[in-house]
C-alpha cells in the first residue's frame, strides 16, 4: 500500500461557530498533522450527484484547480480569482487522476498538499458541512478519523451575532455580501433549526471512527481534551499545541503563539445583555431535545411578547433572503435543504 495513502485522514465537522476551526488549528500546531481552511468538497465543489463521475484530464485539473484556490485565498476570495490550471494540471498528470472520480482526486489533494507543506503530516479538513456527509466520506477514504464539534446553541447565536456586528465595524477583511449573509442568519430561529440538524446527523453518525467534542469540554479541560484527540487520531500530544490568542481570531493563531486558550468563552448566552428573553424562549424550543440529550440545561424563560411577535414577523423574509445568499455556498439547494432538516 502505498504509505501516504496508508495514513488517515482527519474531518472536522460541526454546527457554525462551535470552535471547529480553533480545534482544527490546535492539531495543527502538532508536528504530525497539518490543518487546512474549508474546502467545502462535498457540497459546494462537488454536489452529490457528481461524485460517482470520471473526470476527464481537463476536468479532474479543474477540480483540484479549485481546491487549491480555496486553500489558498479562502472559499470568498476564490469567487474571484483566477485558479491555478496549470499547477493542478501538472498535478493530475504525476498522480495519475484522469478518468478518476472527484473524490479520488480530493483525497489525493488533501495528502499531497499536506506532504508538500509539512513533510509526514497527516491532512485535517474542517468544513462545517462535513457532519452531514460521513457516509460519503467514509465510502470516499480507506481511513478517516472524524470530529464534530458541537456548542450550546445559545451560545452558538450569541457568537453568530458578534460575528456579523464585527463585519459592520470593519473588523474583518470579508466582503459586504458576507455581512448581509451573517445579518440574515442571526435569527434564532434559523440558527437553531441549523443547529438542530447539525445535532441530529453528529449522533446518527457515531461510530469507533466518529467522535463528537463539546466546545465547552474543550474550554474546561482542553489538554486531556486535546491527548484524547490525539490518541485517537494518532498523532503525539504536544503542550504548545494549546497556546493559541484569547480571542480566538483564527485569522491571526500564528501572530501570537504565546497565550493560551480562553476558557471565558463558554457560556455567552447568560452574560447581561447578551441574548434577549424572546432568543433564548426560540432556541430552546426548537432545540430543547437535542440541548438536553448533550448535556446543555434548559433556562425557564417567559419571552417578551413583543420581541416573540418581532421575530415571528420578520423570519419569512430573512429565510428567503438566506437561501438566496447561501445557494452559491451550498451547491444545489433541494440537496443541501434535504440534508439540513
Amino acid at each position: 500500500m502505498n504509505t501516504l495513502r496508508a495514513k488517515p485522514v482527519v474531518f472536522v465537522g460541526g454546527s457554525s461557530r462551535s470552535g471547529k476551526t480553533v480545534l482544527s488549528r490546535i492539531l495543527g500546531r502538532s508536528p504530525d498533522l497539518f490543518a487546512f481552511g474549508e474546502c467545502h468538497f462535498f457540497e459546494r465543489l462537488c454536489p452529490a450527484s457528481d461524485q460517482n463521475a470520471s473526470l476527464d484530464e481537463e476536468q479532474a485539473a479543474r477540480l483540484y484547480a479549485r481546491l487549491l484556490l480555496t486553500q489558498r485565498v479562502g472559499i470568498l476570495a476564490a469567487e474571484h480569482q483566477a485558479a491555478p490550471i496549470d499547477e493542478a494540471l501538472e498535478a493530475v498528470r504525476e498522480h495519475g487522476l484522469a478518468g478518476r472520480e472527484p473524490a479520488v482526486i480530493y483525497d489525493q489533494f488533501l495528502r499531497s498538499y499536506a506532504a508538500a507543506e509539512k513533510p509526514g503530516a497527516l491532512p485535517c479538513e474542517q468544513t462545517g458541512a462535513n457532519v452531514f456527509y460521513v457516509k460519503e466520506i467514509m465510502q470516499s477514504f480507506d481511513n478517516v478519523r472524524m470530529i464534530n464539534m458541537i456548542r450550546d446553541p445559545r451560545d452558538v447565536l450569541v457568537a453568530r451575532k458578534e460575528k456579523w456586528q464585527g463585519l459592520r465595524r470593519g473588523d474583518s477583511g470579508r466582503f459586504y455580501q458576507e455581512m448581509l449573509r451573517q445579518r440574515l442568519q442571526a435569527h434564532p430561529y434559523i440558527v437553531s433549526r441549523l443547529w438542530r440538524a447539525t445535532a441530529r446527523a453528529a449522533a446518527a453518525a457515531q461510530s469507533s471512527t466518529v467522535r463528537t467534542l463539546r466546545f465547552e469540554d474543550l474550554l474546561a479541560e482542553p489538554q486531556s481534551v486535546v491527548e484524547g484527540l490525539c490518541d485517537f487520531i494518532g498523532i503525539t500530544y504536544a503542550a504548545d499545541m494549546l497556546e493559541l490568542p484569547r480571542d480566538l481570531d483564527t485569522r491571526r493563531v500564528e501572530d501570537n503563539p504565546e497565550v493560551a486558550l480562553d476558557s471565558e468563552r463558554g457560556c455567552l448566552w447568560d452574560r447581561p445583555g447578551a441574548l434577549g428573553s424572546a432568543e433564548v424562549f426560540i432556541c430552546q424550543w426548537v432545540a430543547g431535545k437535542e440541548m438536553q440529550e448533550y448535556g446543555y440545561a434548559l433556562r425557564r424563560v417567559i419571552p417578551n411578547p413583543l420581541a416573540l411577535l418581532w421575530h415571528a414577523l420578520v423570519l419569512p423574509v430573512k429565510i428567503l433572503v438566506a437561501v438566496i445568499t447561501n445557494r452559491k455556498r451550498v451547491g444545489p439547494l433541494a440537496n443541501a435543504v434535504g440534508r439540513r432538516r
